[in-house]
Parts: C-alpha cells; sequence; structure tokens
C-alpha cells in the first residue's frame, strides 16, 4: 500500500491520466521529493512532505492553470493493519482558505472512485 500512495499520480486529489511532466527525482526518494502532472489544462504540483514508509504519507498538492483557481491541498495519508487482515488507509484531506466549489466536489468523488477500483485492483 506505501509504495501505491508512494507514487503522486495515485495520490487521490491528483489521479488523473496525464503525463508527468518533471520530476525531481525517479522514483520519489522521500520528503521534497516532487512531481509535476499535466492534468487537461491545469498543471498539479505535488510535493511530498511526510515519507514515513510503511505508515505515513503526506503531500501538498497545488494547482496552476486555466480553471486551477489556484487551489492547494494537502493529503495525509495514514496506513495501518486492517481488522481482519490487509491494510486500512485513513486520508486527511485540507484545502486552507478556500473553499471546493460543486464542481470541485463532483470530480473529486470520481476520483475517490477510481482509487477505490485500482485498490481493489490490486488486491
Amino acid at each position: 500500500m506505501f509504495a501505491y500512495l508512494s507514487n503522486p499520480r495515485n495520490l487521490f486529489i491528483a489521479n488523473h491520466v496525464g503525463p508527468t511532466m518533471e520530476r525531481s527525482t525517479e522514483p520519489v526518494l522521500g520528503v521534497g521529493s516532487w512531481s509535476i502532472l499535466a492534468i487537461d489544462q491545469l498543471r498539479v504540483r505535488v510535493e511530498f512532505t511526510a515519507f514515513d514508509s510503511p505508515v505515513r504519507v503526506a503531500a501538498v498538492v497545488e494547482y496552476s492553470g486555466l480553471g486551477s483557481g489556484n487551489r492547494r491541498a494537502i493529503a495525509d495519508y495514514r496506513i495501518g493493519p486492517g481488522p481482519s487482515g490487509g491494510s486500512v488507509v485513513t486520508v486527511e484531506l485540507e484545502s486552507p482558505g478556500l473553499p471546493i466549489p460543486l464542481l470541485s466536489r463532483l470530480v473529486e468523488s470520481q476520483a475517490w472512485r477510481r482509487l477505490g477500483q485500482k485498490l481493489m485492483a490490486l488486491s
């Protein structure tokens, strides 16, 4: 699970088909590693702020480009043991000082579905 979430493309708020435009390192080496992803006309910069294998991955995600609203979000994923084996992932999302419009909530709900489908495919 940690290896899956350490790929910036698999983080829920950056989960979208599109190329990686730039990155600081390949593979991600830890705190400070960053990637710039292309999502249609948007650019999304993902920088890891916590990288504690195998229990925690956190990142700051900054959007730029047409329609981005210069949105900034913080995602903190904590991975723990499941009650009957497997893993439980707890996600805390924060978008400081910026209300999330209805359209953004719809897009994020679709991202949750995609992430769930990918995680189910891993098991």
